[in-house]
């Protein structure tokens, strides 16, 4: 078979589908650690918020292509396209991430940003090589369903107003703890 110009008669490809789901889980493993760890810890602003679901739908773009179409270099173009715009589009909190996250956070983010491109690369092997696989259908469920999760969670949390406890003190009355409705009306303005 040929894409593109791009010639593979002779070399084993047999490496894509065990390697690719490899990294995959990985990434699934580190984003989880990143999520429950440290981005409930100190909550998403607006930004990350809304970046976050963009980039899985990005991501999502990108994979759906091996998933429901043939490979063929029309698609490959388009599969390259939507995967270097998922890749560049990753970056994009890391203005916000260089003032608010911790290290730990930050070389989670560095290990994601490392495999993002290799799966993709794995994903275009196998799509050439078996286009048939399941695994090319079941990731981007799997990639869905974080997306809808993603969405429905951090969407709702960017536009919950926070509250703060605050003791107020009415002369002889004594004190009174409120909750109101914190100024910034979110969680963390990033």
């Amino acid at each position: 078979m040929s894409l593109v110009g791009l010639s593979l008669h002779g070399l084993s490809l047999s490496w894509a589908l065990p390697a690719t789901a490899a990294l995959a889980a990985a990434q699934a493993g580190i984003m989880l650690v990143d999520e429950v760890y440290y981005h409930r810890r100190r909550r998403l602003g607006r930004f990350e918020a809304l970046g976050h679901p963009a980039d899985t739908a990005a991501f999502l773009a990108a994979i759906l292509v091996p998933a429901l179409r043939a490979p063929t270099p029309g698609n490959l173009a388009l599969f390259a396209a939507l995967g270097v715009f998922s890749t560049l589009l990753i970056t994009k909190d890391e203005f916000i991430h260089a003032r608010s996250c911790e290290p730990g956070e930050q070389w989670l983010h560095a290990l994601l940003f490392v495999l993002h491109a290799p799966i993709l690369i794995g994903i275009a092997a196998i799509w050439y090589d078996r286009p048939d696989a399941a695994f090319l259908r079941l990731l981007p469920a799997a990639v869905g369903a974080w997306g809808i999760y993603q969405f429905s969670y951090w969407v709702g949390e960017a536009w919950r107003p926070s509250t703060t406890r605050f003791t107020t003190s009415s002369g002889s009355a004594g004190t009174r703890t409120t909750d109101i409705p914190s100024p910034s009306s979110g969680p963390n303005p990033g």
